[in-house]
């Protein structure tokens, strides 16, 4: 391939991949923060629910969606983000 079409395609790829990312704190709303928080601090989906003023399901729901948006697989690693964030301490 000749180097300035490589080039080209390079810088071309590249720059779609900084303008297609979006920062990671814009990925979660407050709310969705706050859930993370709690469920960091080891409460269950009821306590959250009640906290909330949503239903338990809706905490699980949620939960799910929270952990896609992050590409996080369990409570552990999502407890752990949370502590990278700064949403709760050890």
């Amino acid at each position: 391939m000749c180097p300035k079409i490589k080039d080209a395609l390079a810088n071309s790829y590249l720059s779609r991949m900084q303008t297609d990312k979006q920062p990671e704190s814009s990925l979660l709303t407050e709310t969705e923060y706050e859930m993370i928080r709690l469920l960091a601090l080891g409460m269950t989906s009821k306590e959250i629910a009640m906290r909330m003023y949503i239903s338990s399901k809706t905490v699980d729901t949620r939960r799910r969606k929270i952990m896609g948006k992050l590409g996080i697989d369990s409570l552990a690693e999502l407890t752990k983000y949370a502590i990278r964030m700064g949403l709760t301490s050890i």
